[in-house]
Order: structure tokens, then sequence, then C-alpha cells
């Protein structure tokens, strides 16, 4: 007798559910396993479900595993006057350029408001994780100058490039199919995040890249000569989310939830150079679209 591995699993399901599924599988194989493990305990619960009401209100805790699926980087600079002795004009745009937020795992809290026994208002929170950005590409003003200026952001001993703590709470109506008293609801959520973000920080040694490569010779040629420094932003911003999931009820109070979130993110990361006098040199604009996906599990809990 053979044991059926993973993979037999995943290339069954080429045959019932397509080849997006199977690869959704593969990505999330891991994380459904470790979330599942944790789910066990409350599995021992006993049954004895009841019917959703209007006016009911849920409260969820569990975690979340996030990736992003695919990322795009737009990268525009400014100088603060020409620097015709370097070879760099005053404005110029980057290609090939990316910047991504590595895999996470977090806790979440939800809480939802049922208007009917179908549609429910629902708020998504939880503990705000620390996101570490890498990044791809060869940053470098373009014409012969590219050669004396750059910085390649794929080097492993600048990344992460930075690190933040991001925030991001999601408003959402949420309908459910079935009946009111079905233990298995499949469910999905319409909705919009707004995220913001602090303790941005970037790594050490790639602030030293961008002061030693591009402010000290900024400086030096605006007749500025001296140590340079680099800040940082990021602006808040709001994106759309849509959840898709499922919700099994064990008793007349608790019950699991599993979903799957996924956001669209565009928002820009603003860096500037100044020098020793507080003098700014350069701006550099990153105009970053992200694919943001998550898989959820939760225990719930009505009242």
């Amino acid at each position: 007798m053979r044991w059926r591995s993973d993979d037999d699993v995943v290339d069954r399901s080429l045959t019932f559910g397509g080849a997006c599924w199977a690869t959704l599988y593969r990505m999330y194989r891991t994380p459904l396993k470790q979330l599942a493990l944790m789910a066990l305990p409350l599995s021992a619960i006993a049954s004895g479900a009841s019917a959703q009401e209007a006016g009911d209100t849920w409260l969820l805790v569990g975690a979340m595993y996030g990736r992003s699926l695919g990322s795009e980087t737009a990268v525009h600079t400014e100088l603060n006057s020409n620097y015709p002795l370097l070879g760099i004009p005053q404005s110029f745009d980057t290609d090939g350029l990316s910047a991504h937020p590595r895999d996470l795992a977090t806790l979440v809290t939800s809480v939802a408001y049922f208007v009917t026994d179908r549609i429910s208002i629902e708020v998504d929170g939880g503990y705000p994780p620390v996101v570490e950005v890498e990044g791809r590409g060869i940053a470098a003003p373009p014409g012969p100058s590219a050669a004396l200026f750059r910085i390649d952001l794929g080097d492993p001993q600048l990344n992460p490039l930075m690190t933040v703590r991001q925030w991001s709470p999601i408003f959402s109506l949420q309908f459910l199919w079935g009946d009111a008293d079905d233990r298995l609801r499949p469910f999905a959520a319409l909705g919009a995040t707004y995220t913001w973000f602090t303790q941005l920080q970037l790594d050490p040694e790639f602030e030293q890249a961008i002061n030693d490569e591009f402010g000290r010779p900024l400086a030096l040629n605006s007749l500025k000569p001296g140590p340079t420094s680099v800040r940082v932003s990021a602006p808040p911003l709001w994106a759309p989310a849509v959840k898709l999931g499922v919700s099994y009820t064990m008793t007349d109070r608790w019950g699991l939830l599993a979903a799957a979130v996924y956001a669209p993110y565009s928002g820009t990361t603003t860096f500037r150079v100044y020098a020793a006098d507080g003098t700014l040199l350069g701006t550099t604009r990153g105009r970053v679209n992200v694919d943001a996906s998550g898989l959820m599990l939760a225990a719930r809990y009505a009242f």
C-alpha cells in the first residue's frame, strides 16, 4: 500500500479544481497546517448549534498569515540643482526597481454585528505587525554616471531595506449564505482598509550606502561638505479589501471561522537626503503597488 503524499493531493486538485487552486495550496500548505493545529483544542467544545439572528454580535480572535502576491515600483528623483560635474540630471526616473514585504504572521481580532441573519457589519483589527521590506534592482542615475553612483537593492547585506509597523483595520459589509441555523455557512465580505505606518526605520547599512553613494557627492558639489542624512516617510492610504471564507458553528456561542483576504495596496514612500546644515539635496519617491493576501483562522464567540 502506498500512502498518498501532499503532492498527490495537489495533482488531483488539477482535475477537480483547476491549476489555480493547486498553486494556492502549494503556496499556503505549511501555513495552513500551522493554523489548523492552533484550532484543534477548540474542536473539543461540545456541539449543539443555534441560529444567528439580527442583533447578534460576534467576537473573533485568531491568527493570520500574510504574503505579497506581487509588487510593482515606479521611482522618480528630483535634485535641488544641476550637477554637471557629476553627470547627474536634475530629474530622472529609475526603472527595474521593486520593493515588497516579506511574509508575516500576526494576531487578529474582529467584531461583527448582525443587521439581519445574513448581513453583518464587521471591523477587523489585531496586533499591528512589523513588516520587513526587501528590495531588488540597481538604484542609479541614467547615463555614464550610473557606473559611479549605484546601490544594489538586492544586496543581502542591505536587506531588509527597512522595517515598519503597519496598522491596517478593515471595515466591511459581510453576507452569509445558507439558513440561519446551518452549522456551515460560506460568506463574502467587501470593504476597505485604512493603513498607516509607525516606527519606520531604515537598515543602517542601507542608510549608509545612500549617504556614501549619493549624499556626500551631492553635498560636496553643492559646496556643503560633511556628513549627510536620510529621512524616509510613508503617508497613510486607503485600499479596497475582499474576504471569502466559511463559518462553522459548534455551540450556541462558539464557532470557528476560516477566510482568505485580499487587498491591493498602492502608496508612496519618500526618501529625502539632507546636507549637514539641513539643506535638502534631493528627493526620491517610490510608488509601490502591492497585491497583499492573507489566510485567517479564528475562534468566534457570539453574544
